[in-house]
């Protein structure tokens, strides 16, 4: 994945950010873009925003810096940086503590603190939730699958069975995607992993939001 700074910065740029991380108003964020100017998707989560640029090989995130009241009158105060969470556990992981483990984790650079925020990109990803089950069948055997099923590894963790038969097509031992199951369980990322933060890089299983979640 490369980048050039110049090119993410017309994205940052144009956003009002302040008054998006205190609105949370959706129509607020679409008028403060240029659109004539940027090709772009968005999505934003409980912490952070997700700039898709049509004509990138990445995507853009910032964490969010405020505090708000959400429609369920729930407050949350976001002076956590959760991306800044998954910078620092994907480096600590991949030289540290399990490399092996690493290759599910879709990498997070930090390109630039930015003001009161700071930029992130990583690689885009195919998207659990966006692909068809015939699409997701082709990243494991059938071999893997029996594995998945005849060890019941579901029983460990709310995954979906046919993105844990693609760790096993990868690890091939099912004791180690226990382990594997375990080791995400050790830094809380079980906590918020659901399939709208897994999905496929380059036809293999990543997770690409791993930062969980804490409610205040």
């Amino acid at each position: 994945m490369n980048y050039n700074i110049n090119d993410i910065l017309p994205y940052v740029e144009n956003y009002e950010f302040s008054e998006y991380f205190t609105s949370r108003e959706e129509d607020f964020l679409i008028s403060s873009v240029d659109c004539d100017e940027l090709s772009f998707d968005w999505e934003d989560g409980a912490s952070k925003l997700v700039i898709i640029p049509e004509d990138k090989d990445y995507v853009i995130k910032i964490p969010f810096n405020a505090r708000y009241v959400d429609f369920l009158c729930e407050y949350y105060d976001y002076n956590y940086n959760y991306c800044e969470k998954e910078y620092n556990l994907y480096k600590k992981i991949s030289f540290e503590e399990n490399p092996l483990f690493a290759q599910f984790f879709l990498p997070l650079t930090k390109v630039r603190e930015f003001e009161d925020w700071d930029v992130y990109i990583q690689p885009k990803c195919q998207i659990y939730n966006n692909l068809e089950e015939e699409d997701r069948s082709k990243s494991y055997s059938k071999d893997s699958m029996m594995k998945v099923k005849s060890k019941k590894l579901r029983h460990y963790t709310n995954l979906p069975e046919d993105w844990l038969a693609a760790v096993t097509e990868v690890l091939k031992d099912v004791q180690l995607v226990r382990e594997f199951i375990l080791f995400l369980e050790e830094y809380d990322i079980t906590q918020d992993l659901h399939s709208g933060n897994i999905g496929y890089y380059n036809g293999k299983p990543v997770i690409l939001d791993y930062a969980g979640f804490y409610d205040n």
